[in-house]
């Protein structure tokens, strides 16, 4: 009895070892990763629609950056990619039983006197980690040395396995024949049913063996046997020998010191107890195929295996299929579900119902001649609150019905939220407060009414309120603000003056400009202050000029009187007659220049080019109404609608459109410009770190991408919006 509750303590101890390490290893950061167990050949099945394909399955456990088994997650949803197609993955976690081969180095590594201590520590170790292994389990032991004897026979009694592993007695003189010890408990269970796992335990590098870890290997991929080899550090067994037996075999290899040998083996122990199966039916061309698989957990990470292959003997064509992925999504316009579509152009129509949980009739119906991965259906006879389910049938152009699928889904249409996104205040180029909001989730909208209000008593400010049509800039005038701390309020209003949404009021502080600042405006645009600063100019400048005159030295008019003494024997010469005046010009010569012969054409003169007039703005009411909605991750649901001409969109709060993503998720503080112009819309990354794809093409940094209406735009690996043209009344 006392050696009943002995046992009990330890395993007890175990396990609470196991929790621990779990615990501890939630809370590890890194990216987690995929550790692939077994990928079998995938075998030829017939669908439903009478199409041929390959069923491919792969067993998995999630590990973190440290290789240590996680526990704590919830799995969304799991794809195969395969040659560009993506497969959605029934995902499963595998419940059956184990059958497991403790096999233990009893050599002359641990025979020793002076390894005595630490051979009897790590019996009880191993003993105790048994109480872990889930139940209905078949277990067995063996040893090696020069042979690999069997200690114990298969059995569930694991008060019979704890004993027959402290019972082994360490050879004083025998030599480490680990892979023929491994190559015989491979052997050993490729007659047992269920999973299959070897548990080894060593101190020592293989030094007499006859197989090769090669054969080994081998030998474990046809029997499906996953190795998981745990050393004990210090002594001549290496990691990377452990590795070559684990990883091909799908284990997981652990190395560790005496004290850590319990969180060695409680990791081991784990990944026991938590595999996991994903399943698809793929359709790959003939030939080598290289496939990955990734995971999505409900924290919206997002896990990728690293590739592996099979072969594929047959060129395989998939049919028609839809097949409804993710979850269904309530948003304020109804509801909103995405599709996996192949042989889209074989598909001539969706029918959409949804159905009550309640009564089981169709409480919607609706046919989609036009359809997209994403689409959206109105829901307005639903109630909030209530179960239903949405059916969605793929038919060909005679009408026969393709593929169909279903899905259950909780309307819970979001609640509507209006926020205000910032206040500018008037400066040289814009005479008026200027009034930034997004609005999300609100239907019916058709104008906008905002004011001002005191910081302290909150009364609005007399004449700051303006209501405003939707798509109008809100403009407050400032002409009666003075400065000051402000609140701004902003409502959205139906055609009836409705309240539909109201923003919590916005605290700023305004400071109105001096003299000095409004001046040189007041001056540019008032057509009286232009002219009387003319004739001021004017004024002045002939004053200069008049004073330049007064200043100015002046010559005399009259002539200067000038004795002459001649000769009285000469007399002065009678000047010539003065000649006649020449003939004035020809009104052709007066036009030559300096230079040029009579006769020549007059030379032309320059002439300065009318400077063109610039672009116009678009008026905000000008623009088509657009919008971008999150479609991944599916939480928060966020919306924005497009005001302006030149619309950012990133994660830092000066953006028109801030996702509520962090940086983890590879969206840019400043990731992606959208642009109006000539009646379309653009997209432009604003080099973003992990770059931009509209409709799975890879932008060009910094060079424009036309949108077109339903265009998916990837920020990065993990987030997608869509870009929609809204329909005016």
């Amino acid at each position: 009895m006392q050696k009943r509750i002995i046992t009990s303590l330890r395993a007890a101890i175990f396990i609470s070892i196991l929790i621990i390490s779990h615990v501890a290893n939630a809370q590890s950061t890194g990216q987690p990763k995929i550790h692939l167990h077994a990928t079998p050949p995938p075998q030829q099945v017939t669908t439903s629609g009478g199409a041929l394909g390959l069923s491919l399955q792969s067993s998995f456990s999630l590990l973190d950056a440290e290789d240590q088994v996680l526990m704590a997650f919830e799995i969304v949803d799991a794809v195969y990619d395969i040659q560009g197609e993506s497969y959605t993955a029934v995902v499963q976690e595998l419940e059956v039983p184990w059958t497991v081969v403790y096999l233990i180095d009893t050599s002359k590594t641990l025979g020793g006197f002076s390894t005595g201590p630490t051979f009897k520590n790590v019996k009880n170790i191993l003993a105790t980690s048994v109480e872990a292994i889930p139940d209905n389990s078949n277990i067995a032991v063996m040893s090696f040395a020069n042979g690999a004897p069997t200690a114990l026979e298969f059995t569930q009694d694991k008060e019979a396995v704890t004993n027959a592993i402290r019972n082994l007695a360490a050879s004083g003189s025998g030599n480490s024949c680990m892979n023929d010890g491994l190559y015989e408990a491979v052997n050993k269970l490729s007659r047992a049913p269920g999973r299959k796992a070897v548990i080894l335990f060593t101190a020592s590098a293989d030094d007499c063996a006859r197989r090769t870890p090669q054969e080994v290997v081998d030998l474990a991929h046809q029997n499906q046997v996953q190795i998981y080899p745990v050393g004990l550090q210090g002594y001549s067994i290496t990691k990377g020998e452990l590795d070559s037996l684990a990883g091909p075999s799908g284990g997981v290899a652990e190395l560790r010191a005496e004290s850590g040998l319990s969180f060695g083996l409680s990791n081991v122990i784990g990944l026991l107890m938590n595999q996991w199966t994903a399943k698809a039916t793929v359709y790959p061309s003939a030939g080598e195929v290289v496939a990955t698989l990734t995971v999505n957990l409900s924290d919206n990470t997002s896990i990728t295996s690293s590739e592996f292959t099979f072969n594929s003997s047959q060129d395989y064509i998939p049919p028609a299929e839809i097949e409804i992925k993710g979850v269904v999504q309530s948003v304020a316009e109804g509801i909103l579900f995405n599709l996996n579509i192949r042989q889209r152009d074989k598909i001539r129509q969706l029918n959409v119902s949804v159905i009550s949980n309640e009564t089981g009739q169709s409480v919607v119906a609706q046919s989609l001649v036009t359809f997209s991965d994403v689409n959206t259906v109105p829901t307005a006879s639903l109630i909030p609150g209530s179960g239903y389910v949405l059916m969605v049938s793929a038919l060909d152009s005679g009408g026969q019905i393709l593929s169909e699928d279903s899905a259950e889904f909780k309307y819970e249409p979001p609640a509507a939220n209006l926020t205000i996104g910032d206040v500018q205040t008037p400066s040289p180029e814009q005479e008026e407060f200027l009034i930034t909001v997004r609005a999300q989730n609100i239907g019916g909208v058709v104008k906008y009414k905002a004011w001002f209000g005191d910081e302290e008593t909150r009364e609005k400010i007399p004449g700051s309120e303006v209501t405003v049509p939707l798509g109008d800039p809100i403009l407050i005038p400032a002409e009666d603000i003075s400065s000051g701390k402000y609140l701004v309020v902003v409502q959205a209003l139906d055609g009836n003056d409705t309240v539909l949404a109201e923003t919590p009021p916005m605290e700023f502080i305004y400071k109105r400009p001096s003299i000095f600042q409004t001046f040189p405006r007041w001056v540019s645009t008032s057509p009286l202050a232009i002219a009387a600063m003319t004739g001021i100019c004017c004024l002045s400048l002939i004053g200069i000029l008049g004073m330049i005159w007064l200043v100015k030295p002046k010559r005399s008019s009259k002539a200067a009187e000038v004795d002459l003494v001649l000769p009285q024997k000469d007399r002065r010469p009678t000047p010539p007659p003065p000649r006649p005046a020449p003939p004035p010009m020809p009104p052709e010569e007066i036009a030559l220049e300096v230079g040029q012969e009579p006769g020549q054409p007059a030379k032309a003169q320059p002439v300065r080019a009318a400077s063109p007039e610039k672009p116009r703005a678009v008026a905000a009411s000008d623009l088509p109404a657009a919008r971008i909605k999150l479609l991944q991750p599916e939480a928060p649901d966020f919306t924005a609608e497009m005001r302006i001409t030149t619309f950012t969109i990133g994660r830092k709060k000066k953006n028109d459109a801030i996702l509520p993503v962090d940086s983890s998720s590879g969206v840019s503080g400043n990731h992606l410009v959208l642009t109006y112009y000539r009646g379309e819309y653009y997209a432009k990354d604003e080099n973003s770190t992990y770059g931009t794809m509209v409709d799975g093409e890879a932008l060009e940094k910094g060079k424009p991408t036309l949108l077109k209406d339903g265009s998916v735009i990837s920020l990065g690996p993990k987030v997608k919006v869509i870009f929609q043209l809204i329909q005016k009344d």
